[in-house]
């Protein structure tokens, strides 16, 4: 009997702990939707702020705008649930979304929720684009590299480019 009474406990004990993190879980998933309800964010535009970039590679030079993801929200955001890349608040020629990160570290990314498809440049801190992929849309399939910086965008930007962001003169 005793044996018994400790597989029911440790069944229990189980089960509350599946239960906290199942909590825990949805909780973390309310709190990003409802920060982006609260800041009215129902497109691109009033999510996200844009910056000029320009970016070149042999005798190449691209220039437009980027959306930028600097949050953890908007990072978590992305491209999710768009239907297109965006007209970067109406200022034309958008290039895609700037994910920015503290410094040169592995960032992980995946497709889940996400309609188009996506080439995903991973840039180091002197602006060099160091690796990219080619994402499939719902794709569940994650995909690190090294950076400090990860474009998504439509356009075929090779590895070696050059990224600037044009407000302040630099990557």
């Amino acid at each position: 009997m005793d044996r018994n009474k400790r597989i029911i406990s440790a069944a229990i004990v189980f089960a509350v702990a599946v239960a906290i993190v199942a909590v825990y879980a949805y909780y973390s998933y309310a709190v990003v939707h409802q920060d982006m309800r609260a800041s009215g964010a129902g497109s691109l535009n009033e999510y996200f702020n844009t910056s000029a970039i320009r970016i070149v590679y042999g005798e190449n030079t691209l220039q437009g705008n980027a959306y930028i993801a600097a949050s953890p929200q908007q990072q978590y955001q992305g491209y999710m649930n768009s239907t297109s890349i965006g007209n970067c608040s109406g200022k034309g020629n958008c290039i895609g979304m700037l994910f920015v990160f503290q410094n040169q570290s592995e960032e992980c990314f995946w497709m889940k929720n996400t309609i188009i498809p996506l080439r995903q440049l991973w840039i180091d801190q002197n602006g060099i684009v160091e690796y990219a992929y080619n994402a499939s849309p719902y794709s569940t399939k994650t995909v690190c590299a090294q950076g400090e910086y990860v474009l998504e965008t439509q356009l075929d930007i090779p590895i070696g480019a050059y990224v600037f962001l044009q407000a302040n003169g630099t990557k």
